[in-house]
């Protein structure tokens, strides 16, 4: 069980990283560093692609990567972008700098309430429509049992009549 377990994580943790020998050969680090930073992915990801590359023979240009992941993070790290990051439903993983994280985060917070009131909605309409469901169906069998309880007499000895 533990093996299976231990394989699984591997799997997950190498389709994480998809990168073949030519990718890691023709690969423009400084727009992978940008890309990935407008994504709001961590740096982490860079271990990621040097122990991949590693794998085929290829060192990454580290400084490339670090220099498009900065410019990146300024387009990233703004109120406008917190906001629609936060209403994406977005995880914040704590990318930007310092000095841009406080802009940022008060429009990610705003953006992520939106998010989730917005859920909360779908949710609720969700649930609305379970309970219409329902309640179609309880009328019909209602119907039906109405139905099969109301007595109808082709003549006077099938029904009873009390009183008489």
């Amino acid at each position: 069980m533990k093996s299976i377990f231990l394989i699984l994580i591997a799997v997950v943790v190498s389709s994480c990283t998809t990168l073949s020998k030519e990718d890691c050969q023709t690969m423009n680090w400084n727009e992978r560093g940008k890309s990935d930073a407008l994504k709001g992915k961590t740096s982490k990801v860079f271990a990621d692609y040097t122990q991949t590359c590693s794998k085929h023979g290829i060192t990454v240009n580290q400084d490339e990567y670090a220099r498009g992941r900065v410019r990146g993070l300024r387009l990233f790290c703004t109120y406008e972008n917190g906001q629609q990051f936060g209403r994406e439903g977005e995880s914040y993983n704590g990318v930007c700098p310092q000095k841009l994280e406080t802009e940022f985060f008060k429009g990610y917070r705003i953006g992520k309430r939106e998010y989730e009131i917005e859920q909360k909605e779908k949710e609720l309409e969700r649930r609305k429509q379970e309970l219409e469901e329902q309640e179609a169906k309880l009328k019909s069998r209602q119907a039906i049992l109405s139905s099969l309880n109301a007595k109808q007499c082709t003549f006077n000895s099938d029904c009873t009549i009390e009183g008489d």
